[in-house]
């Protein structure tokens, strides 16, 4: 109940320190950021329950994911973030961007919530995005995504004196994605939307271990296996609402979920929901 009361403290905070003629509606120049080529104005703040993002320039953003800031539940320190998003100069109804974001665990202790072993686990993400957005006329919108993602994560478990022994580990894998997004504004403040994505490949998850025992170190190929079968995407139907500085975007669809900023796929398919708050100011 605290953190609920702190929450609405917060939000109700910043919707009271926003200025009055902040443009933060489907107008030219207010577009949505995520899955678009889009960025935010010069000076201009965006801070949701998602990301938090800063217009360093009119075509360069900065910007990082929260909830990754606050994952201490199951690891002993927070996993870092962040991005840089460079649009064209131009500013025409056809707009491109290029982004580099990271998110990065050093080796650390997992919590007793995950193992109660001595258990050291680290990982760094790097999501790469090249994006298009075309706006077709005052109503409609377009925009195409591709995301390639590299992700490498090592592990080890401290040394047992019992047996004397030690295991250590690495794996890499990389994945190309396709995310489509269209945007039909029926006015300022209401616009239907219609997101898909869809895995274009995926490189054999690579692992390989080491074993250290009495003085002596033993290095593996552990194996490569392909990480999906079949076709992975999904589509979501949802509506975009965007007031002066409040904007929400909420949908529900069906297929494999991405991971939010991480930019993978999970295996499973499901319903998949969407969902997004923030205030731009």
């Amino acid at each position: 109940m605290r953190a609920l009361r702190l929450s609405r403290y917060f939000i109700w905070l910043l919707l009271t320190c926003v200025p009055s003629q902040s443009l933060a509606d489907h107008r030219v120049g207010s577009e949505r950021i995520d899955f678009t080529a889009y960025t935010l104005r010069q000076n201009e703040l965006s801070l949701g329950i998602g990301a938090a993002a800063y217009g360093v320039s009119d075509e360069l953003t900065v910007g990082t994911c929260v909830p990754l800031w606050f994952a201490f539940p199951l690891v002993n320190a927070p996993i870092a973030s962040g991005y840089l998003k460079l649009r064209d100069w131009f500013h025409g109804p056809l707009a491109a961007s290029l982004r580099a974001a990271v998110a990065y665990l050093p080796a650390g202790v997992v919590s007793s919530a995950v193992s109660d072993d001595d258990t050291r686990v680290g990982f760094v993400v790097v999501p790469i995005e090249l994006s298009l957005s075309l706006r077709v006329n005052s109503s409609f919108s377009q925009s195409l995504q591709v995301s390639w993602v590299y992700v490498g994560a090592s592990g080890s478990r401290a040394r047992d004196e019992r047996i004397d022994l030690r295991i250590g580990g690495v794996s890499a894998v990389t994945s190309l994605s396709l995310h489509l997004l269209s945007e039909l504004r029926l006015s300022r403040v209401v616009a239907v939307t219609l997101r898909e994505s869809i895995l274009l490949g995926s490189g054999d998850l690579l692992v390989s271990g080491q074993l250290e025992r009495a003085g002596t170190r033993v290095d593996a190929q552990l194996g490569a296996t392909q990480l999906y079968n079949g076709v992975v995407a999904n589509i979501i139907p949802g509506i975009a609402l965007s007031w002066a500085n409040i904007n929400v975007h909420v949908g529900i669809g069906v297929g494999t979920i991405w991971l939010p900023f991480l930019g993978l796929p999970i295996r499973t398919i499901t319903v998949v929901p969407d969902a997004d708050f923030y205030v731009r100011f």
